[in-house]
């Protein structure tokens, strides 16, 4: 296999033995750039698709090994598989410099030893050289081909690419259909778990007004699906009331100051308006809303209040899991006791949130695909 089985076999070289891919790869670095300079198409071509048999089809492989087959006019789509759109995520995925150890992720299929470690040392100039390649490469492309296609990803123009991609002109191709064919998985609906947590301002309503304004912390965990929502909530409101009030409750009285208000509840909601980054959502529930008035008894005023309001939420970075909000809720709290104060009344909650998306929902792949997120 040429000058690589010559690198593999060499008995006097330990690293031949230990570690040989990630020695391939620096050969192949070094090597590359020179017989591009000097007109030497076959010999690219040769040396790259003996890398690539010796190990695997890591994504540098796989990226040289398209280029020097239309650089040789050898190119057929028979060079790939349905794998090829891993490679091309991982082409320009943000973490890809900084993964230098372990597997190489995503897997490239089987047969290949190479780690993402082997292609790490001198990688930031085997991509200056593959841009460069492939931007000379792409005058003397089809203007609707699958070499165009590459030519214009590899030369770091991916948003082209993939306009070209979607177009009419590649329909029939192999490639558009392993993308379509992705595309169409990733963007069924699913449901996104997610956990979130706020800060806000408790403002009573009523007679509630005994318990004064007070700062409120919760934490909620649910699921959206399609434009649905269903999540469990925890909210704390701690804190002294702002007027003593009377309690006359299972048997124990007297004057309380304290709130320290728990609220466990349910909300069902739906999105009403999704556009790009941006979600508006309305919701309702049930919570059981409970004040403990003396530390030492056991003894609880609670009711069940209704909820209802509206929010808005912003996904944030690339992959879009992080979500900032914004929320209005109202509550209307039932009778908490018959015999002491009065403390019926609603309340008014602005809040702040942060939430995060579980699990991989597709969010990195899709934006990797060319369709910018989540759907």
């Amino acid at each position: 296999m040429g000058a690589l089985l010559v690198l593999l076999a060499a008995p006097c070289c330990v690293w031949a033995q230990e570690d040989p891919c990630r020695d391939l790869a620096s050969h192949v670095y070094a090597t590359a750039p020179d017989l591009v300079y000097e007109g030497r198409p076959d010999s690219l071509y040769h040396l790259v698709r003996d890398w690539r048999e010796v190990c695997g089809d890591g994504e540098p492989i796989l990226r040289l090994t398209i280029l020097a087959a239309i650089w040789d006019g050898a190119f057929t789509e028979s060079l790939y598989d349905g794998g090829i759109l891993d490679a091309l995520i991982w082409r320009y995925h943000a973490g890809r410099l900084r993964r230098v150890s372990g597997p190489v992720d995503p897997d490239w299929g089987p047969g290949g030893i190479a780690t993402a470690a082997d292609f790490a040392p001198g990688i930031a100039d085997f991509d200056a050289f593959t841009t460069e390649f492939a931007d000379q490469l792409l005058p003397h492309t089809a203007e609707a081909s699958p070499q165009r296609f590459f030519c214009l990803y590899y030369s770091g123009r991916p948003d082209e690419a993939w306009a070209l991609l979607s177009s009419h002109a590649l329909a029939d191709t192999d490639l558009r259909w392993y993308h379509q064919r992705e595309l169409s998985r990733l963007e069924k609906p699913a449901s996104r778990q997610i956990l979130a947590f706020y800060g806000g301002q408790y403002v009573p309503r009523g007679n509630a007004l005994y318990f004064g304004d007070h700062a409120s912390l919760a934490v909620s965990y649910g699921i959206r699906k399609d434009r649905l929502l269903l999540r469990g909530l925890m909210e704390l409101r701690p804190g002294r009331a702002r007027y003593p009030y009377y309690v006359d409750h299972e048997g124990v009285t007297g004057q309380s100051d304290r709130f320290d208000n728990v609220l466990l509840g349910v909300e069902i909601g739906r999105e009403i308006i999704s556009w790009r980054r941006h979600r508006v959502e309305v919701f309702g529930g049930l919570a059981y809303d409970s004040i403990r008035p003396f530390r030492d008894e056991d003894v609880a005023l609670w009711t069940v209040s209704l909820l209802y309001g509206a929010g808005y939420r912003l996904e944030l970075g690339t992959s879009r899991r992080w979500l900032l909000g914004f929320d209005y809720r109202g509550e209307q709290a039932g009778g908490r006791h018959s015999d002491g104060t009065d403390l019926d009344g609603g309340s008014n909650t602005w809040r702040v949130s942060m939430s995060f998306v579980l699990g991989d929902d597709g969010g990195d792949r899709l934006t990797g695909l060319g369709r910018g997120g989540a759907p």
